[in-house]
């Protein structure tokens, strides 16, 4: 009969290896933070020297998220002032995780089913003792800008969609576990550099970027509720909110002004940026690699399709239907899609490759439905 560890080290040799290693590891962090312990005012100070080398962080600092306009009190109508939802971006989160230090940050991606899964983020503070989780399930599948559903490729899905999400997941968990007055501190700090940094140039290069996304001025003046030459310092600093909000994947452009036009049919807009997923994105990147929005109601602007004229015969639009119908009756059955399209995506199938598809889906739909068939003939 075993004996029961009577010392700490032997408590430790009798666990897993594994196990053990996390244990000292913990154990050895949490010892670092107690003879370290950081004052709030250490980590605001270093925050501000963060702000005063690199003062263009200030501008990645804050998002506003579009959330409708206020109710007027008197005709009920909500035709009020536009609202938005703000607060401290992924960079800021970030920020605040460096400067506090001994800390830990845990991700993973579980398969719930072949058509969702399911992300978690876990944020653990060894200064302050706390820790916050945050999970979030996401669909495999969105609306394409035909209004059918089509599936994600698998290393789409989980090296950006995925990806994105789980950034705001752990922005959320820093953020719930830091205290009030530092993200207040930051906050004031961040608003301040940006108004010091508010130069003609850099008004003009906010509005460059709204029109690469398909925004023109017109349609700012009637976000903002007034003429362009009458923006104050405050509706350039909603503007970059709402530029951050679109780049962390917050909201998209379809989402914070309607519907635009796209510049050009294959320019993807709006969606998450690259350089929160990977640090490596630029707009240079492949078309079918560039990072978009997961959010199924705003893919008409994300996935434009590319001309005609660059994707040879097209299957018809009433085919296509088809396709995409009996895709969800398929997925709805839990038949196993793998290859049923070739790796491509539906849109892209040639005609002859199309009926191929949806004959093989039909036969999946329906085993042995030939020889009933012939039975009743």
């Amino acid at each position: 009969m075993s004996q029961l560890a009577t010392s700490p080290d032997e408590a430790l040799l009798a666990m897993p290896h594994d196990v053990a290693i996390i244990k000292i590891e913990q154990d050895t962090i949490m010892a670092a933070a107690l003879a370290h312990p950081k004052r709030r005012e250490d980590m605001i100070a270093h925050i501000k020297q963060e702000f005063d080398l690199f003062p263009a962080i200030a501008e990645k600092a804050l998002y506003s998220k579009p959330i409708g306009k206020a109710k007027n009190p008197k005709t009920g109508a909500y035709d009020g002032p536009q609202q938005y939802a703000t607060g401290l971006s992924i960079r800021a989160a970030e920020m605040i995780a460096e400067a506090y230090g001994f800390n830990r940050v845990c991700n993973s991606v579980r398969d719930l089913d072949d058509d969702t899964a399911e992300i978690e983020a876990r944020y653990i503070s060894y200064q302050s003792c706390r820790q916050w989780t945050e999970k979030k399930i996401l669909s495999k599948w969105y609306k394409s800008a035909g209004g059918t559903m089509v599936r994600h490729r698998d290393d789409r899905f989980y090296n950006v969609v995925c990806k994105a999400e789980m950034s705001k997941l752990i922005r959320e968990c820093i953020l719930r576990v830091s205290p009030a007055s530092l993200k207040a501190a930051i906050e004031l700090m961040a608003a301040k550099i940006q108004s010091e940094l508010l130069t003609p140039q850099t008004k003009k290069n906010i509005l460059d970027w709204f029109t690469s996304k398909g925004v023109d001025a017109l349609t700012i003046e009637t976000h903002l509720g007034r003429k362009q030459d009458s923006w104050t310092k405050n509706d350039f600093a909603t503007l970059q909110g709402i530029k951050n909000a679109i780049e962390d994947g917050e909201c998209t452009v379809a989402e914070a002004f309607g519907e635009q036009k796209p510049q050009t049919a294959a320019t993807p807009t709006g969606g998450v940026s690259g350089a929160d997923l990977t640090g490596a994105a630029s707009n240079d990147m492949a078309d079918d690699q560039k990072p978009f929005s997961n959010d199924p109601a705003d893919q008409k602007e994300n996935l434009e399709p590319p001309p005609a004229e660059n994707r040879g015969e097209l299957v018809s639009p009433d085919r296509l239907e088809v396709l995409n119908t009996t895709l969800a009756q398929a997925r709805e059955a839990k038949i196993d899609l793998t290859d049923i399209l070739g790796g491509k995506w539906a849109r892209d199938l040639t005609p002859k490759e199309a009926e191929e598809a949806i004959a093989e889906l039909e036969s999946k739909l329906n085993p042995g439905g030939g020889k009933r068939k012939k039975k009743t003939q």
